[in-house]
């Protein structure tokens, strides 16, 4: 189950653990009757009410700001590497040509041997190499950062939310990223026959890069730590 093992009791912080085949209750008031939260959940209506907060959160003002950051610096961050790959490329050429003609120079002045012979050779093989790896790359020109940024996300937002939803292979590789994003989800118990209140723990901005395609770390502690979050859900 997507959320199975992350779910906690808001009244004794027990766990939520399954009870038949499709609901959610404290273990604790259970078992052994020491908690008073008598509340239990469907595992389908969980689902969707935590999913519906995720969705509602990343569409957030602030969330779309931060996405917004997040797609201008890794594009700078690209803009800038391709170009410092070509610079190296091309500052490694003009050593290497220059070197060569020294050689050559060095030769016509009357000094052959087999030995110089075989490093220009091996000068000129690295210098061809590059030649062919400039001849590849793309070229220079900046990488435009698009106007409709604010439409791409949300598009990608309910593009998580349909892939979370699927029953196909996406599902089962995003499934664990989604998880390891989220620290708990609190259930309360509420007034009113079987009423609940959820709460949702986590590094919710990180779901930004899950939204975009990206991997998220499990192991990343730091980045999980900086931007962890509760998220009331409704």
């Amino acid at each position: 189950r997507l959320l199975s093992g992350l779910i906690r009791c808001g009244t004794c912080e027990g766990s939520f653990t399954v009870i038949g085949e499709d609901r959610f209750g404290c273990s604790t008031h259970r078992e052994t009757g020491q908690c008073t939260n008598n509340r239990t959940i469907s595992a389908a209506i969980l689902e969707n009410r935590v999913l519906a907060g995720i969705k509602n959160r990343l569409l957030a003002p602030d969330m779309l700001q931060e996405f917004t950051k997040q797609i201008k610096s890794e594009i700078r961050n690209l803009n800038h590497d391709r170009g410092a790959h070509r610079a190296a490329l091309l500052s490694e050429k003009v050593a290497l040509t220059k070197k060569i003609e020294q050689l050559v120079k060095v030769i016509e002045d009357g000094l052959f041997t087999p030995e110089l012979k075989a490093r220009i050779e091996k000068l000129d093989e690295r210098r061809q190499k590059i030649e062919f790896e400039l001849s590849s790359l793309p070229e220079p020109s900046q990488i435009m950062i698009f106007p409709n940024l604010p439409d791409v996300y949300r598009k990608q937002v309910e593009n998580l939310s349909a892939t979370l939803n699927a029953d196909d292979t996406s599902r089962h590789e995003a499934i664990p990223i989604l998880r390891s994003l989220i620290d708990k989800i609190v259930v309360h118990k509420r007034p009113g026959r079987g009423n609940v209140g959820l709460e949702l723990f986590g590094s919710l901005s990180r779901l930004i890069g899950l939204a975009g395609g990206k991997n998220a770390s499990e192991n990343d502690e730091i980045g999980r730590a900086s931007c962890r979050e509760r998220v009331e859900i409704s």
